[in-house]
């Protein structure tokens, strides 16, 4: 190793944790010419960053040196050389697998991309997951594109030659914006800003896939295109509204994709397809140049195969961007909370619903649920049952989305005077969300009363936040099938979101975790953490991960 940065990426590439400390605050230190209180307070950070490290990694010195990585590095190859790449594995097209195939020269972008066409063309219903795939002829463009500019492992960029796909309510220049609505599709010159980044850290985008009408709706069932094929099972429905791109990263067409989330799009279909659903505290990741659902409350979302992918994607898109007015400012690393968990150990606190109000879960869901707190018991996390009064700020919560003035903001994300000129022509069900959304008779003293209650209930949460880590409910009650959603689709549609709906409310992160059950219909559990606490609530959601696999 020659430098600080290529042995980052080498460690990176073979899937550890790596970072620099000291070269960036040497940097910083050196900013200040003079001392005074400035400084101090840099000094003072640093210098709990350094215990806390010597602390929690029970390291002798100060930070990890630069030699144990490469030791590390160095005992990894000599233990094992790296298995030939094979796109018949389940995590084939994780993030870190495609990048270590990459650094060992097995496998090369352009020769992903002929894999990927050849599965491609085998795909049931492909059409109704991407309303845009990318020619063959663009992607292998592309994909030799960055073997010429990047021929060096240590010089490629990080997201280099992963497949990616994203909802069709993000731009891309050149390519048809439709949100799945014919009516309002426009063809954009620029691309959504979380587009350009990750296609500028070597990022191929596949295509744009489906999802439920305008994101009205958590089934997958709302498309003039047709219903994406549930990767687990065809009978049940893929969830929505990101329902395409949940679809695409489990039937194995791309390494992640991009969704959205309002209330719950990006982790109810994430759990129905077996997959890890992640969405970011709300005005940390940017969604300019994305058609808007209730843009108070709409998130991205990342759909992965892992948490550690999750992770990836959410430190390299992160971060301020001025462009959109729903942006936050970052915070100081010293106000955040810092958690590295040693040996596995699950030590922190868990909080989950009333068991009365895991009633609504069908048996399957219900006995998963209880299956994945026993197990998350057995290896060290303390698990409390919250109290009827601290479980009804989730319920007031998800109320508030759909039952109150707030869902009229799903109006004001069109064009004005576009609905009354369009409706007729809108999916049935979709219609039918919008004609009632107009009918509300709703004031601006109840919107007022509405942002108040939200106010004082995300308040509640902080304070509940300090008493548990996370919170850990079920994705959703149970997985209908598309029979059973065609028959009842807006009562359907309700259940679904009974605890994904307040996350967005309490300006809270989430993370749905698929859990192995063996038999039965796909299940998956929700992880909740405060705002801001994303990096933590990743941290411990790895470890959980783990957990629930295989039982």
């Amino acid at each position: 190793m020659t430098s600080n940065a290529g042995t980052v990426i080498e460690a990176h590439g073979r899937g550890f944790e790596c970072y620099i400390v000291d070269d960036c605050m040497d940097v910083c230190e050196e900013s200040f010419h003079d001392s005074g209180p400035e400084k101090d307070e840099f000094l003072g950070i640093r210098n709990v960053l350094h215990s806390r490290m010597a602390r929690q990694l029970s390291f002798a010195d100060r930070f990890i040196s630069l030699s144990k990585v490469s030791e590390a590095i160095n005992a990894s190859n000599q233990a094992s050389q790296p298995k030939p790449w094979d796109i018949q594995c389940r995590d084939a097209l994780d993030i870190p697998v495609l990048l270590s195939a990459y650094a060992s020269s097995s496998l090369t972008p352009t020769r992903l991309i002929t894999a990927l066409h050849s599965r491609f063309s085998g795909t049931p219903d492909i059409e109704k997951i991407f309303l845009h795939l990318e020619s063959l002829s663009s992607l292998k463009t592309r994909a030799s594109s960055l073997e010429a500019k990047y021929p060096h492992p240590h010089q490629r960029p990080p997201l280099y030659g992963i497949p990616f796909s994203v909802k069709d309510s993000f731009d891309v220049a050149t390519i048809l914006t439709s949100a799945a609505c014919d009516v309002l599709r426009y063809t954009p010159t620029d691309s959504a800003y979380v587009v350009k980044k990750l296609l500028s850290l070597g990022g191929i985008l596949i295509g744009k896939t489906n999802m439920d009408q305008l994101a009205t709706g958590l089934t997958g069932c709302r498309s003039p295109y047709g219903i994406p094929p549930n990767a687990c099972s065809p009978n049940y429905v893929p969830g929505g509204s990101s329902s395409g791109a949940c679809v695409s990263v489990a039937a194995g067409l791309v390494s992640f994709a991009v969704g959205t989330d309002t209330a719950g799009s990006g982790r109810v279909p994430a759990g129905f397809n077996g997959i890890v659903g992640f969405k970011p505290t709300k005005g940390t990741v940017s969604l300019e140049g994305v058609v808007k659902a209730c843009e108070s409350f709409d998130c991205i979302a990342y759909e992965t195969l892992s948490v550690g992918s999750a992770r990836t994607l959410w430190r390299l898109t992160r971060g301020f961007d001025p462009e959109d007015r729903m942006a936050k400012q970052q915070i100081a690393p010293a106000i955040q909370r810092c958690s590295v968990e040693e040996d596995d150990c699950m030590k922190f606190s868990i909080a989950i619903p009333p068991q009365k109000n895991l009633g609504v879960c069908s048996d399957h869901y219900q006995m998963g649920f209880a299956v994945a707190v026993a197990k998350l018991q057995s290896l060290g996390a303390t698990v409390t049952k919250l109290s009827d009064n601290d479980w009804e700020l989730f319920e007031a919560a998800g109320k508030l989305l759909y039952e109150g003035s707030f869902v009229l903001e799903r109006l004001a994300g069109l064009p004005k005077g576009w609905l009354d000129e369009n409706i007729r022509s809108l999916h049935p069900v979709t219609e039918r969300v919008f004609q009632t959304a107009r009918s509300r008779l709703t004031s601006a003293e109840d919107l007022f009363r509405d942002l108040h209650s939200m106010m004082s209930l995300r308040r509640r949460a902080q304070i509940l936040f300090n008493k548990f880590d996370l919170v850990l409910v079920p994705t959703t009650p149970m997985i209908p099938t598309i029979e059973e959603v065609n028959e009842s689709p807006l009562r359907v549609n309700e259940l679904l979101g009974t605890f994904s709906h307040a996350a967005n409310v309490l300006d809270l992160c989430a993370i749905a975790l698929p859990v192995t059950l063996g038999d039965g219909p796909p299940f998956s559990v929700t992880l909740m953490g405060a705002e801001r606490e994303d990096a933590d609530l990743l941290t411990k959601a790895a470890l959980v991960e783990n957990s629930l696999k295989g039982f």
